[in-house]
């Protein structure tokens, strides 16, 4: 299996616990030290930090939430991948819009051997939030 491959597999894995808004899941997939840079809220260092930055998003009603690997490169146990994620919000007349970007992540591989998301700074295409 590519790297991109498996990196794309961890990301489903994400997308659908996201779309259930399954927090227990997501924090099984980031570091204890993890750290969050977002246009769409502060820096959330840590990982208490980064569960209560997506419990923040939950309430932003995002549907169709989707993530794609762009590419992704590692060596022993670090690894990173550069992820075109997208969204739909509504708006206030119910209309949904879409809200789409970058993100960098850098993941660890875990004593046990699975990968965790360690950083992500997310970059984004809508020039309100660039």
């Amino acid at each position: 299996m590519s790297l991109e491959t498996e990196k794309q597999a961890i990301l489903d894995r994400y997308v659908a616990a996201y779309n259930r808004h399954d927090l227990m899941v997501i924090a099984a997939m980031y570091t204890e030290k993890a750290a969050l840079y977002s246009p769409y809220g502060p820096a959330a260092l840590g990982h208490a930090a980064v569960m209560q930055a997506h419990k923040d998003w939950f309430g932003a009603n995002e549907q169709n939430k989707r993530m794609r690997v762009i590419r992704a490169e590692g060596k022993g146990d670090l690894a990173y991948c550069v992820i075109h994620y997208a969204g739909d919000f509504p708006d206030d007349a119910g209309s949904l819009i879409t809200e789409s970007g970058v993100s960098v992540n850098v993941l660890k591989r875990h004593v046990d051997g699975h990968w965790q998301i360690h950083i992500t700074s997310l970059t984004s295409d809508t020039p309100d939030h660039a």
